[in-house]
C-alpha cells in the first residue's frame, strides 16, 4: 500500500463518519487519492444499510489503513 492509498483510506472513513456528503471537485488528474477518497465514500454510502454497517466500513477502512506503506 502506498501512502496516497493510506490517505485515501482514512479520508473515505472520516467522510463516512462525518456523514457530510460533497460533490466532487473537477481535479482531473490532479486529484490524486482525494478522487479515490471521494468516489470510494460515494459507492460506500450507496451499499451502507443503516447506521451499523457504516460502523463496520469505516472501521475496515482504517484497519486496511494500517497495512505497511511501500517505499
Amino acid at each position: 500500500m502506498t501512502a496516497d492509498e493510506r490517505i485515501a483510506l482514512l479520508l473515505a472513513a472520516r467522510l463516512l463518519e462525518s456523514g457530510v456528503v460533497l460533490e466532487a471537485p473537477e481535479l482531473g488528474d490532479r486529484g490524486g487519492h482525494v478522487n479515490v477518497a471521494l468516489t470510494l465514500t460515494d459507492r460506500l454510502r450507496r451499499v451502507s444499510t443503516g447506521p451499523d454497517d457504516a460502523r463496520e466500513i469505516i472501521a475496515s477502512l482504517r484497519a486496511a489503513a494500517r497495512e505497511p506503506v511501500e517505499a
